[in-house]
């Protein structure tokens, strides 16, 4: 009550606890605080002030995490405008205005924008920080993925190499960032074809996810999950289903077992059982998948129309594809009432 609605630290206060609810995962409410400290700010600032700059930054980070990417862009498209104005060209809030512009490109597949943008932040940072500076890890990780995206895996490499050398010069072998990056590389390797050397990058994770969260947590599960891929895509099917299993438990203690991520790993183990012709334990995983997905996602996402053609692969008789129907029928009548 000291300030009152009306005041800059007020606005400053939303702008906070904005970030603390996005960092927590609670990012409708980090949007709420945003727009409440953007009201304050455009009406004692106007609209051309480094302040809303950053605010606009932070709704389209909220927005981001929403996964709404369209929203998320306009954000920051705003926020770009008003820092090239105000701070300049050259000005390192630009840098990372044109760095994140340029990971939404390259979600939505303009990989061509995304590599314009992402140069340009890149020589923004060179110029203002050197080469050794922590800011340019982030551009050259997003530099890799776009060029992952362009199916450039050398150059992708290349990229990711030097964001991994900045950052373990920066803070050290055990840090989020550093398995981030070993992640990143794997998925290069993987679409390159080098699955060995995907697998021992995901094993890098690994361990330092291991070091850091312990084996129950979903960061950690992530890396058994990417794993698991890797060997089902070399026919590995033993080691992926048993890795899968990890990414179950984890998932099933963490998430609950009727949650979306949780059933995308049944679909996944009811494919390697199918690709092992086991369709006796193909059946039940494809099953119960389909169910929770129906009600979670609809019957007409991509991961439920994937259990559902799975389930259908494995039926082994007329009798089974007859009781599997009605049973969809029945569960499809049921959510409408």
């Amino acid at each position: 009550a000291t300030f009152g609605e009306q005041h800059l630290h007020t606005a400053a206060t939303y702008n906070n606890i904005g970030c603390a609810y996005n960092g927590l995962g609670q990012h409708d409410k980090a949007r709420q605080m945003s727009e409440k400290a953007l009201k304050i700010q455009l009406t004692l600032l106007g609209e051309q002030h480094s302040s809303v700059a950053d605010t606009y930054h932070n709704l389209g980070n909220a927005y981001l995490s929403m996964e709404n990417s369209a929203k998320a862009l306009q954000m920051y498209q705003k926020s770009l405008q008003i820092r090239q104005t105000v701070l300049g060209e050259q000005h390192v809030s630009t840098a990372a205005s044109c760095n994140v512009i340029g990971s939404i490109y390259g979600r939505a597949g303009d990989v061509n924008k995304a590599l314009q943008m992402q140069k340009r932040a890149l020589k923004i940072q060179l110029a203002a920080y050197g080469d050794r500076h922590p800011n340019l890890a982030i551009t050259y990780n997003s530099l890799g993925n776009t060029y992952t995206d362009k199916q450039n895996y050398p150059k992708a490499l290349q990229m990711f190499e030097k964001s991994l050398q900045i950052n373990l010069a920066s803070v050290g072998e055990l840090h989020p960032d550093i398995a981030l990056t070993y992640n990143n590389m794997a998925i290069a390797c993987v679409k390159s074809g080098d699955y060995d050397k995907a697998i021992e990058l995901h094993n890098k994770a690994l361990k330092i996810r291991l070091a850091l969260y312990g084996e129950m947590h979903l960061e950690t599960a992530s890396s058994y999950y990417n794993m698991a891929n890797v060997h089902d895509s070399k026919g590995e099917y033993g080691k992926a289903l048993q890795l899968h299993k990890k990414v179950l438990r984890i998932r099933k203690a963490t998430l609950g077992d009727q949650h979306h991520d949780t059933a995308v790993v049944y679909v996944n183990m009811g494919c390697i059982y199918r690709s092992m012709y086991d369709h006796v334990n193909a059946l039940p995983a494809f099953r119960h998948a389909l169910q929770t997905l129906t009600a979670t996602v609809g019957p007409y996402h991509p991961d439920t129309e994937l259990a559902r053609q799975g389930a259908i692969d494995v039926c082994c008789d007329v009798r089974d594809l007859l009781m599997f129907f009605v049973s969809q029928a029945y569960d499809m009548r049921r959510m409408r009432f």
